[in-house]
């Protein structure tokens, strides 16, 4: 399987209420980088409270570790996975790769 061009993990959810750290000020809910003050992304969505753009932020943060948990689950298990199951997988780490689903 080939490696992602994404910016390295670990990331990290950040709350625009929490992070005033060494690192970096944010304004927002975002996605920050491990050492760095370097943000991935903002979360903004007009139609979501602050609850749920954390939620969001968490999500996207954990995208490195989950992309690197279904590749180790397919390399260990795909022969006894179903058919779809593997095929899905797949077709999920390509669109995390930048890929064609």
């Amino acid at each position: 399987m080939s490696e992602s061009k994404h910016t390295p993990g670990a990331w990290y959810a950040v709350s625009g209420n929490a992070v005033h750290d060494k690192l970096a000020t944010f304004d927002a809910n975002g996605v920050r980088t491990g050492d760095t003050p370097n943000r991935i992304c903002k979360v903004e969505y007009p139609y979501s409270d602050d609850a749920g753009q954390a939620a969001n932020a968490s999500l996207i943060a954990a995208a490195p570790d989950l992309l690197e948990a279904l590749r180790g689950v397919l390399q260990q298990f795909a022969k006894r996975l179903r058919v779809d199951s593997v095929e899905r997988a797949r077709a999920a780490i390509a669109k995390a790769e930048g890929g064609q689903v």
